[in-house]
């Protein structure tokens, strides 16, 4: 009777102290993003890893965009900048990827207002084919991190 009574209590302790096991979700499929820079999901179109570096007299926006459907996609980037809009427009085919700053493609070269200093985050707007854009912040980085820096240097 001893043994069964031990055995119970040993089982019931090693039922509650595991139990938390089972109700706890896996932190590691919770999607997050592996930079600095900033990620989002419109339908198919997948943008990623978007920031804006200053360089001298302007900022440069870069990111990429994934496309996981079965058709192209037309996708509009505006900035805003007090009365000023910059729209730019790239194509992004059916299960491709297009760059900005990355892989030898350009990115967008902007003006931000005088105000907008590093460490802060600036909206931009990402418009696909027709539908309404979405407002995003991205943050505004400068080389005070080596990483970034070398990335400076390539696009002055």
């Amino acid at each position: 009777r001893r043994v069964l009574s031990a055995l119970a209590v040993s089982t019931l302790v090693v039922t509650i102290t595991t139990g938390c096991q089972f109700m706890q979700p896996v932190r590691s499929l919770d999607p997050y993003a592996p930079s600095d820079g900033f990620q989002t999901d419109i339908d198919d179109l997948k943008a990623r890893n978007f920031m804006l570096l200053e360089l001298e007299n302007e900022a440069a926006l870069i990111g990429s965009f994934v496309n996981s459907g079965n058709e192209d996609l037309d996708v509009t980037v505006q900035i805003i900048n007090g009365d000023t809009r910059t729209d730019t427009s790239v194509e992004v085919p059916a299960g491709g990827k297009t760059d900005m700053g990355y892989n030898g493609f350009a990115p967008k070269l902007v003006e931000l207002p005088d105000e907008v200093i590093a460490g802060q985050l600036y909206p931009i707007y990402i418009q696909v084919d027709n539908g309404t854009p979405r407002e995003l912040f991205v943050p505004v980085l400068d080389g005070a991190l080596e990483e970034y820096q070398q990335m400076i240097d390539l696009l002055g």
